[in-house]
C-alpha cells in the first residue's frame, strides 16, 4: 500500500491555522468489505454531505475529505458535528476522527515533519471544540490495532512519545474516564487466506492488506450512540422469535443504509415471514408494512411468540403485516417509498406462490429483443379464513420477476429496492440481475456462502413511473434458474 501523506497541510513546516484539505478517517469492520463504501456513500447522500473518498481505498481505513466549497463556507465546529454524527451512525464503523497524522509506520509517524503537521492540526481542532465545553479539555487514548502483536507497555510507549511530540497537548489533563475529547492510534495489516470472510474482504480478490497507521482525534460527543453499539441490543439470539430465514441483525441494517431510510418512510417487506427486516427499519423511524404466503409463520407458535413480540421487545411501532402473495398485489400504485426483501430461493427455505383454481400458470415467452419475460393472471380471490392456503413451486428465476414487478407497481419515485439473489461463483455476470425500464441497478454486492454459491444484495433505484405497467426481464437466461438443483439440493427438500 501506498503511503498517505503525512502532512495535512500546504506547506508542512506551517503551524498556521488549516482552511484546506482537511482529512477525516473511518475505520470499518474487518469483514463485508464489499458494503463499506455503499453504505458510506448512501448515508452522506441522504444527509447532504459532500464526502470526497481518497483513492485508492484499501479496506478497511477509509480516509476522506470535504469539498473544498463545503468547508469554505461552513465553520469548522460545524463540521466536526456534522461529520462525526455522520459517522456514527454508521452500521459498519468502529472508530473514527479527525486525522492529526497518517502514515505507513510508526517510524514515520513519530518524524519531526508528521509531528509538526500533526500539531499544526490539534491546534485547529482544539481552537475549534473549545466552546463546546466550560471546563478545560481531557482526553484520553486508545487504539485500534488488528494483524499485529502490540503489548499495553509498548503501547503505554507510544503514546509517551505522541504526548512528547505534540506541544498542544501538554497543557491538558488526561482523563480514562471523564473525557471530552479521544484520540484514536489505528493500524489494521490484515492478510486473510483461506477463510469463508476472504468474499466479503474485497470483491473479485482473495486477499486483502492494509498497512497504513492514523492518529486520528474525535469529541466524546456521539461515541457513546455509536449505530456500532446499538447494533448490539439488536442481536438475534436475544430476540422473542425467530425463524430459520431470520435475517442477520447487521445485514438488515446495512439494508436500511444502502436505501435511504428517514424517518416517516413507508417500508414494505413482501416476504416479512419472522420480520426481522422490519424491525430493523422501525428503528429508523419508519411506517413498517408488508406480508407473507405462509401464515404459520405470520401466526407465529403462540400469542407470547410471534412477529409482534419482537417489536414490542424494543419498543418500535407496530407493522402492518398482511396474509398474501407477491404475485397478487394488494397495494396501491405508487405508494411505498422503499422494498427490503430476502425472498426463499431454496436455502433454508422454498420458493413458493400461491396456487387457487382459477390460476394460469406463468409462461416463459422470448420477446422481440430476445429477453427471457413472464407474465401471471389471477381471475379469484384467496380464501383468508383458512390456517394454510395451496400452494405450489416457483421457479428462482421465477420470484425475482415477481418482486421486480410489484415494485414497478408499488415503489415511488427515486424509491430503492432491495432483496439478496443466489448467484453461482463461477458462472454470474450482470445479466443475471432483473431489469426494468424504470430502474437503475446500483449495487450488486456480494457475500460468498460456499465454493459453489453465495447471494448478492442487489440495490435498484426508481428512476421514472413510465413503465408501471412493463413486465419486468432478464437479459439472458439467468444461470441461477434451477438453483436449488444447480447447487445439489433434491426437489422434494424445495416444497417443504
Amino acid at each position: 500500500m501506498k503511503s498517505q501523506s503525512s502532512s495535512l497541510i500546504s506547506s508542512s513546516t506551517s503551524d498556521a491555522p488549516l482552511e484546506r484539505s482537511l482529512l477525516w478517517v473511518a475505520n470499518f469492520g474487518e469483514i463485508k468489505a464489499a458494503f463499506h463504501e455503499p453504505t458510506f456513500l448512501a448515508r452522506a447522500a441522504l444527509l447532504g454531505l459532500p464526502v470526497v473518498i481518497r483513492r485508492p481505498y484499501i479496506s478497511p481505513i477509509m480516509l476522506f475529505t470535504l469539498d473544498p466549497t463545503y468547508q469554505d463556507n461552513t465553520p469548522f465546529i460545524k463540521q466536526i458535528e456534522v461529520v462525526e454524527s455522520f459517522l456514527a451512525s454508521l452500521t459498519l464503523i468502529k472508530a473514527y476522527g479527525f486525522v492529526l497524522a497518517s502514515a505507513s509506520s510508526y517510524i514515520e509517524l513519530l518524524g519531526e515533519s508528521s509531528m509538526r503537521a500533526a500539531n499544526a492540526s490539534l491546534k485547529h481542532f482544539l481552537d475549534a471544540v473549545v466552546v463546546l465545553y466550560s471546563e478545560s479539555i481531557r482526553y484520553r487514548f486508545d487504539s485500534n490495532i488488528v494483524g499485529e502483536k502490540v503489548a499495553n507497555s509498548q503501547k503505554t510507549q507510544l503514546y509517551a512519545e505522541i504526548i512528547q511530540r505534540l506541544p498542544a497537548l501538554q497543557s491538558l489533563s488526561c482523563d480514562l474516564t471523564n473525557y471530552n475529547i479521544r484520540f484514536m492510534l489505528i493500524n489494521e495489516c490484515l492478510q486473510m487466506h483461506g477463510k469463508k470472510e476472504k468474499a466479503n474482504i474485497l470483491p473479485g480478490t482473495s486477499h486483502q492488506q492494509s498497512g497504513s497507521v492514523v492518529l486520528a482525534v474525535s469529541t466524546s460527543k456521539y461515541l457513546g450512540s455509536m449505530m456500532r453499539y446499538k447494533l448490539k441490543t439488536y442481536q438475534l439470539p436475544d430476540r422473542v422469535f425467530l425463524g430459520p430465514t431470520s435475517m442477520d441483525h447487521e445485514l438488515a441494517f446495512i439494508m436500511c443504509e444502502v436505501a435511504g431510510l428517514k424517518p416517516g418512510d413507508i417500508v414494505c417487506d413482501p416476504f416479512a415471514g419472522t420480520c426481522s427486516i422490519l424491525v430493523s427499519a422501525a428503528s429508523y423511524g419508519c411506517i413498517t408494512i408488508g406480508g407473507d404466503l405462509n401464515i404459520r409463520v405470520l401466526r407465529g407458535k403462540s400469542t407470547d411468540e410471534n412477529f409482534s413480540k419482537n417489536f414490542l421487545q424494543y419498543g418500535l411501532p407496530q407493522p402492518i403485516i398482511s396474509h398474501h402473495d407477491v404475485n397478487r398485489i394488494a397495494y396501491q400504485c405508487l405508494c411505498i417509498d422503499a422494498i427490503l426483501c430476502d425472498p426463499p430461493y431454496s436455502i433454508r427455505a422454498g420458493s413458493r406462490k400461491g396456487k387457487a383454481a382459477d390460476v394460469a400458470h406463468p409462461a416463459e415467452s422470448v420477446d422481440d429483443t430476445d429477453n427471457l419475460v413472464t407474465d401471471t393472471v389471477f381471475t379469484r380471490s384467496w380464501n383468508y379464513n383458512k390456517f394454510s392456503v395451496a400452494s405450489q413451486h416457483q421457479d428462482t428465476a421465477d420470484i425475482f420477476l415477481s418482486v421486480l414487478k410489484f415494485a414497478a407497481w408499488t415503489l415511488k419515485l427515486d424509491g430503492h429496492l432491495v432483496f439478496w439473489m443466489p448467484y453461482l461463483v463461477n458462472e454470474f455476470t450482470e445479466d443475471d440481475i432483473p431489469a426494468h425500464p424504470d430502474f437503475l441497478c446500483l449495487y450488486h454486492l456480494p457475500q460468498q456462502m460456499t465454493m459453489l454459491y453465495g447471494r448478492r444484495m442487489c440495490v435498484l433505484k426508481r428512476i421514472s413511473t413510465e413503465g408501471v405497467s412493463h413486465n419486468p426481464f432478464y437479459k439472458r437466461y439467468p444461470s441461477h434458474a434451477n438453483f436449488s438443483e444447480k447447487i445439489g439440493f433434491h426437489k422434494s427438500v424445495c416444497k417443504l
